[in-house]
């Protein structure tokens, strides 16, 4: 580390990597494939939030994943209900 003219200048090669997704990665694709046709999960509405989830699914359906989802808000509760088969 080295002082120019009061700023504060590091090598390149001590930048960090950029880190995406971490030790959440997956998070969401592992708990919607444990959802069961004809069964919802339930989550309350400070466990989670909602956008993230809807983001989350959004993500997956792109991807022609569980597009056998949806999430569905009902007061405090969040559902997100299996309709159908996974495949």
């Amino acid at each position: 580390m080295t002082e120019k003219d009061g700023l504060k200048l590091i090598s390149a090669d001590e930048v960090p990597p950029m880190r995406r997704g971490g030790p959440k990665r997956g998070k969401w694709a592992k708990i919607f494939s444990q959802i069961p046709e004809g069964k919802a999960l339930v989550l309350a509405k400070d466990e989670v939030s909602i956008q993230s989830l809807r983001q989350a699914l959004k993500r997956h359906q792109d991807r022609g994943e569980f597009k056998h989802l949806e999430i569905a808000l009902r007061g405090d509760t969040i559902y997100v209900i299996a309709r159908g088969s996974s495949t």
